[in-house]
């Protein structure tokens, strides 16, 4: 392979989409409860659990990735807490499609994006201000100004890949009516 092979497909690398949570050295938000030694090693473990995670949630393999995701929980991955979202909403919707209603109501969504948002989820705050249920306490990735009514305009997402489909979710979650009770069968 010549330099100028390495050279262009270093560059193409380094121009893929980064995924802004997949940190394997852990640097997110403080764990006050661990030795320094150890954080590291739990944070890379965490990090894997991650990775493979969203592998199996691209793939569709949502169980999978809802196990990986509560793995990443110990360490409070906040990838991993928005992720989780994700394979909770894709369950809801297909028992909804299914005529079971609803698995996940607004305020169990409202605890998901709490506990990203907590961990320092830019996406988590976005969204629990356009729901109109902002997290309490300082936000390091807060939006502000328009970004924060609109999160379609001037909001650039830190998991395109799965925002779009947590915020459609919470929208057929605010616009759905109250669940009519089951009928029961004869």
């Amino acid at each position: 392979m010549t330099y100028t092979e390495r050279l262009r497909q270093q560059l193409l690398a380094q121009a893929q989409p980064r995924d802004h949570w997949d940190r394997p050295g852990g640097d997110w938000g403080g764990h006050p409860c661990r030795p320094p030694l150890l954080v590291c090693s739990r944070r890379f473990e965490a990090n894997s659990a991650y990775r493979i995670g969203s592998k199996a949630l691209q793939r569709g393999e949502n169980e999978t990735a809802a196990s990986l995701f509560h793995c990443a929980l110990e360490a409070r991955h906040p990838g991993a807490a928005f992720r989780l979202l994700a394979t909770a909403a894709r369950r809801s919707t297909a028992a909804h499609q299914q005529g079971n209603g609803h698995l996940l109501g607004m305020r169990a969504a409202v605890r998901y994006l709490r506990r990203a948002a907590a961990w320092g989820h830019g996406d988590a705050w976005q969204l629990l201000d356009w729901i109109g249920s902002p997290p309490t306490g300082p936000g390091p990735h807060r939006p502000k100004g328009e970004a924060a009514q609109n999160p379609t305009t001037g909001y650039t997402p830190q998991d395109p890949d799965f925002y779009p489909e947590v915020r459609l979710f919470l929208y057929h979650l605010m616009t759905a009516g109250p669940a009519e009770p089951a009928r029961p069968t004869q």
